[in-house]
């Protein structure tokens, strides 16, 4: 017997509810320019019809690599001390579209200098990119996950964690405030959730645009480092 179709449910049988609206907005944004954009439109077009699209704009197959990392990083950790877990947040200055590319370029090359210089050996890091609301400007920034001493000899404090983060970066990205926050972990669950959150995380309607344009940006970046213990 076939199952009852429901009227309110997604012409994309396969497709999350939750995330169609999203969805929609997408296409129609890529729509705007068809000659680019029509491989991805395609591939969005299709997700969950057979497996994942992998679009680099799909919020369904974002939400389900971000899901996946979630998982490996949440296993991962469960079985260290968690008094030697923390949760770090490194970030520049706000940058302009043009200047966000290179921006998260040196994040990701700063974020493996500190841990090296500081010798931290296993963490996972991602890459992230948001926006002011109130601005024009981004923010990009990293996050990680870190199995560090959490006292003696080898104790990294957090001025040592703010000044190396510092050194590591160029004087034009040096935030203009605190560059980093480092936090032990009361929460493993949710540090893994904020970790591994999607771009469209927090999507309101109307800001689709700069949604993508941060996915553009960072096209073609390594988006998460993973090392040591926290490697999937």
């Amino acid at each position: 017997m076939s199952r009852p179709v429901n009227p309110n449910r997604s012409t994309y049988p396969n497709y999350p509810d939750r995330l169609e609206p999203i969805r929609q907005s997408i296409l129609a944004h890529l729509s705007n320019d068809p000659s680019t954009y029509s491989q991805e439109i395609f591939k969005i077009s299709n997700c969950r019809y057979r497996s994942l699209c992998r679009s680099i704009y799909c919020p369904y197959c974002l939400h389900s690599g971000g899901h996946s990392f979630y998982r490996a990083v949440l296993q991962a950790s469960m079985g260290l001390p968690r008094h030697r877990l923390c949760f770090a947040t490194f970030a520049v200055r706000d940058v302009p579209l043009a200047a966000l590319r290179a921006a998260c370029k040196e994040i990701m090359a700063s974020t493996r200098k500190t841990f090296s210089k500081l010798e931290t050996a296993h963490y996972a890091c991602h890459l992230e990119t948001s926006f002011e609301k109130w601005s024009e400007d981004y923010h990009p920034h990293a996050h990680a996950l870190i199995d560090s001493p959490s006292g003696g000899r080898r104790f990294i404090s957090p001025d040592q964690w703010e000044t190396q983060w510092l050194h590591s970066l160029p004087p034009d990205l040096r935030p203009r405030e605190t560059g980093t926050h480092v936090k032990p972990v009361r929460d493993l669950a949710a540090a893994c959730s904020y970790l591994s959150k999607s771009p469209f995380h927090e999507w309101v309607a109307g800001r689709t645009a700069r949604t993508i344009a941060t996915i553009q940006a960072t096209k073609g970046l390594h988006k998460v480092i993973q090392r040591g213990h926290l490697a999937a």
